[in-house]
């Protein structure tokens, strides 16, 4: 399964982890570095959130290069913020009486496990925090979540209605969780449309194996035998990349391979298409950009096959065959 089971966990990017941390981390010792750093950085949690937008922008893009699913599960850190620090909205919510017995006399007595860890971080990192209960971090830590949520979806990588149910101490309620994590993606600017995917036809996709996975190059090379233009082939990549629906392998050798076979039948145009798109996929591959080279220049475009031959031998200065083309250019 090529998922992330919680969007939090991608939060644990934005912590310098301190040297010899990573040989055996857990939950706790994670949360502690964070709240850390947290409060050594001085910033309320607004300020924080601004200050790692680049940074959650570059890890959304790592996520979606990668291909992989993600099940945000924002409904649980937003009833563990209610239960330990908005007591009184907790206590208001109507599936209370659905769950164990005993949670709610745990609860009450301050027993419940989210209530104990944070209490104990609070007071052993009592000289580092100001607000004496942590919400200031817990706030740019569930705020960091919607974030990568709200930047996941415009991205459009594929998310997945999950809300970690039946988790007995987050209070998290068979059917009343899934309609409030769904209004969670309406109140992150989805539509209802999109917010309801995410729990079925995504759910759908995911599930689906590998093998039964379309290929980008596959389908481009259906519009070629089609005799579709390269206006098509380029409305047909843009249409695949806004859908976050669209469930397509997408491999650099064989969009380079598609490019050579449609260049090998002076099919010029759509070959340099098809590397135009590898270099946008691929956009640190030298061989990507060395093709798009060769197919500009045997299509008589040289200022084009120079910039992209340099472009090459800038992302990989020993690409003998660049140089050498570069040379016979100027």
């Amino acid at each position: 399964m090529n998922e992330i089971a919680h969007v939090g966990e991608l939060g644990y990017e934005l912590v310098d982890f301190k040297k010899g941390f990573l040989s055996k981390p857990d939950f706790g010792s994670v949360i502690e570095q964070w709240v850390s750093q947290y409060y050594e950085s001085g910033l309320s949690p607004e300020d924080y959130l601004k200050k790692n937008e680049e940074k959650i922008d570059r890890i959304v893009a790592k996520v979606k290069k990668a291909n992989m699913f993600v099940t945000p599960t924002l409904i649980v850190p937003k009833i563990v913020e209610e239960q330990v620090f908005e007591k009184d909205l907790f206590l208001k919510r109507t599936e209370l009486k659905y769950l164990y017995k005993g949670f709610m006399s745990e609860y009450l007595a301050g027993q419940n496990p989210y209530n104990l860890q944070i209490s104990r971080i609070c007071k052993k990192m009592a000289n580092q925090i100001l607000d004496k209960d942590c919400h200031n971090f817990y706030r740019a830590f569930y705020g960091s979540s919607k974030l990568f949520v709200k930047n996941l979806h415009d991205s459009g990588v594929p998310l997945l209605l999950s809300t970690d149910t039946p988790a007995l101490t987050v209070a998290v309620v068979l059917g009343f969780s899934a309609m409030e994590e769904l209004q969670n993606y309406v109140d992150l600017g989805f539509s209802p449309y999109e917010a309801i995917k995410t729990g079925t036809y995504n759910a759908g996709l995911e599930s689906l194996p590998l093998i039964f996975k379309s290929s980008l190059s596959e389908e481009l090379y259906k519009l070629v035998l089609n005799k579709s233009s390269v206006e098509e082939l380029n409305k047909k990549y843009s249409d695949i990349k806004r859908d976050s629906s669209s469930f397509y392998s997408v491999e650099e050798t064989e969009l380079n391979d598609l490019g050579y076979k449609l260049l090998n039948q002076s099919l010029y145009k759509e070959s340099i298409e098809i590397f135009r798109i590898n270099t946008i996929e691929f956009p640190k591959s030298f061989n990507s950009f060395d093709s798009l080279g060769e197919a500009y220049m045997k299509a008589g475009k040289k200022e084009e096959a120079i910039k992209n031959y340099q472009k090459s031998i800038e992302l990989n200065p020993n690409n003998n065959n660049g140089i050498k083309m570069l040379k016979k250019l100027k």
